[in-house]
């Protein structure tokens, strides 16, 4: 076996170890790549390659891949059956993979030309298969590219394994071209997967942005409101005892009617105040204030206990960003549900913040990979609410926790100021 041969070995292998752990983030919520998780696919990626090499018999590897998928299968935090179905679906598949590959190339052969062309397409039958699969489930990426240029990547993937097999049979073909033309193909494949999935990754940013500053245009504008409200308030407040005075001579010469419309142009100038939660500090009760009005609107019961102090000190941007996706997504679940509630819950204890928000809602979750999506037709503009929330609250180095049964939501942040 020349250096071309090992490399193109070592390469598929290294293919199918990276598209096992992500098919992998399908079975298990808990995706993080510790280092006994990276030790494990290490360990499966060296022990494939080494049998492949070395000693290519096809019992003795069926049972060391399966050995070596229940190791990684046990890195990940799932019941006894769930790991090893993980394992089984994973086995299964690749054989039969491999098994189409032999098929489509005509049949099984001692030559090592066809091994290496049986392998690399194999490897491409399994990339193919997750690339449809990711297209189909995942709402985010799906709705992120057009079908056109889904088309164009699982097009270029199969035209690449109707090269392979034309190679194949071709007998004027020498081993070392076709080997060298098997590293080509499968090397642009790898780098053109990787080039569509960073433009489906910037597409999903750009978005995410885009989206991210028309809500922040729309809190600014509310918090500007309430602030100019506030504004007046304290203007009023600050005469008070002028007006007071003219109350009073208006009372001592009964001009009831005066009075009246006195109190009410001053109602009129903002001297009562709609502001439902008032802490002293301005971004939150802006944002808690036209939440609270939006909910019981919208017929919602809001329930709050706020106990935060005026001065947090905390960018108003993250606040923001994190109070205002939590409680409309709260709101938006809970009108859906039979008794429409939020519960909004903010505490301030050494130096950490707490935002504990639940609300009913109608059972529906759509989870997918262990990552919740919206539940909305139009997925293109919703469903990063969440994904916004978790990215502010890591840049702050916080704490994020979902937890929901069958009728209460619940999200809780932990902020260290």
């Amino acid at each position: 076996m020349n250096y071309l041969s090992i490399i193109i070995t070592l390469l598929t292998e290294l293919v199918r170890t990276v598209i096992t752990f992500k098919t992998a983030k399908v079975f298990f919520s808990d995706d993080e790549a510790s280092p006994v998780r990276i030790s494990a696919y290490s360990f499966s990626f060296i022990a494939t390659s080494a049998l492949y090499l070395f000693y290519h018999n096809p019992i003795l590897n069926l049972c060391v891949t399966l050995l070596c998928l229940l190791t990684v299968a046990f890195t990940y935090d799932a019941d006894v059956k769930r790991r090893i179905g993980f394992a089984v679906i994973i086995l299964s598949l690749s054989a039969a993979l491999d098994t189409l590959a032999v098929y489509i190339t005509g049949g099984m052969t001692e030559d090592p030309l066809y091994g290496q062309v049986q392998s690399v397409i194999s490897i491409l039958l399994y990339l193919l298969a997750y690339v449809i699969y990711h297209r189909i489930s995942h709402k985010q990426i799906k709705k992120s590219m057009s079908i056109y240029e889904w088309l164009a990547l699982i097009g270029i993937l199969t035209v690449s394994i109707i090269c392979l097999v034309i190679l194949v049979f071709d007998p004027g073909i020498s081993s070392y071209t076709a080997i060298a033309v098997c590293f080509a193909l499968l090397l642009n494949d790898i780098v053109v997967y990787y080039l569509f999935s960073g433009l489906s990754n910037r597409y999903q940013s750009e978005r995410e942005t885009l989206l991210l500053k028309e809500q922040m245009s729309r809190y600014e504008a509310d918090l500007s409101a309430h602030m100019k409200q506030e504004d007046q308030m304290r203007l009023l407040q600050h005469d008070i005892k002028h007006h007071l005075l003219e109350l009073k001579a208006m009372a001592e010469t009964a001009q009831y009617d005066d009075i009246a419309d006195y109190i009410s142009e001053m109602s009129l100038q903002g001297f009562e105040s709609d502001m439902p939660v008032s802490t002293g500090n301005r971004p939150v009760d802006s944002i808690l204030g036209y939440t609270i009005r939006h909910a019981e609107e919208s017929g919602v019961r809001v329930i709050h206990h706020i106990t935060i102090p005026q001065d947090i000190i905390f960018p108003v941007y993250d606040l923001t960003v994190i109070l205002g996706n939590l409680l409309d997504n709260a709101v938006e679940n809970a009108v859906k549900a039979k008794d429409p509630y939020i519960s909004v819950n903010m505490k301030y204890a050494m130096n950490c913040l707490l935002i504990d928000i639940s609300n009913s809602y109608d059972g529906t979750v759509n989870e997918v990979e262990g990552k919740l999506l919206t539940t909305k037709t139009d997925a293109s503009s919703h469903g990063i609410g969440l994904s916004s929330v978790r990215s502010v609250v890591d840049k702050n180095h916080g704490e994020l926790c979902i937890d929901y049964d069958r009728n209460r939501f619940n999200v809780k942040v932990m902020l260290y100021i």
